[in-house]
């Protein structure tokens, strides 16, 4: 392994703590259910809304809409339009507290003492992604040059064109590379199309699809930090 790469939502941060928080603000004192089921409904939802952005089919706060109001309405929940947007300025508020776990930070800084180049690949609006980047202190470990967001490259994962950038500007080869992410479609097959090796974070223990094989599937933190330790 030359280079490994990390998605930011959901990988280098448990994106179920925020989004926990925003759920109990809102909805909180008129909707009890499993959040971790919710959370699992509403990334399903978003991927789907994510491509309707992409093609120009939706805006921004459509899409914030939909993912939310989609998955509340599969357990039988209408959620209005105002308190879906509601959801998400809390839900981005409270994504100014997120964090690196520590297994993880052990793991960037073994990276770098063995020479490993770290890099980002990511969806999303360049300003929005990189105040998470900043919040986390990324820098400490990934300077902002190794940073890939989608809106910048005219380009979104799963396609194979980030995947290209992010070879050009780590110097490796595909399979040289290796990508850790969480979005079972666009993380492990569009690294596994571009080539490159492929971990899925599976934190929310979403079923297995057959259509791809990744190279390792992981529970958490700790077991990425174990499997990549090992490959170092």
């Amino acid at each position: 392994m030359q280079a490994l790469f990390f998605d930011i939502d959901d990988t280098l941060y448990n994106q179920l703590e925020p989004y926990e928080q925003a759920f109990e603000a809102v909805f909180g004192g008129k909707i009890r259910l499993d959040i971790s089921d919710l959370f699992r409904r509403s990334r399903k939802h978003s991927d789907i809304s994510y491509q309707l952005l992409l093609e120009g089919k939706i805006s921004s706060e459509r899409m914030f809409i939909y993912r939310i109001q989609k998955a509340l309405e599969e357990l039988g929940i209408h959620a209005d339009d105002a308190s879906c947007l509601e959801f998400q300025r809390r839900y981005e508020e409270y994504q100014w507290q997120i964090h690196v776990p520590e297994a993880t930070k052990r793991l960037l800084d073994r990276c770098l003492q063995t020479g490993i180049y770290l890099g980002v690949i990511t969806n999303g609006a360049h300003d929005h992604q990189m105040d998470k980047v900043r919040t986390m202190q990324l820098a400490r470990w990934i300077p902002e040059t190794h940073i890939l967001i989608s809106e910048d490259c005219e380009a979104a994962k799963p396609d194979a064109r980030i995947f290209r950038q992010a070879e050009e500007i780590a110097e490796a080869p595909a399979k040289a590379c290796c990508y850790v992410g969480d979005s079972w479609k666009n993380d492990i097959v569009g690294a596994k199309q571009a080539g490159w090796s492929a971990i899925w974070l599976n934190r929310h223990a979403l079923p297995l699809p057959l259509d791809v094989t990744a190279d390792a599937v992981v529970s958490d933190d700790g077991q990425l930090y174990d499997y990549i330790s090992r490959k170092l």
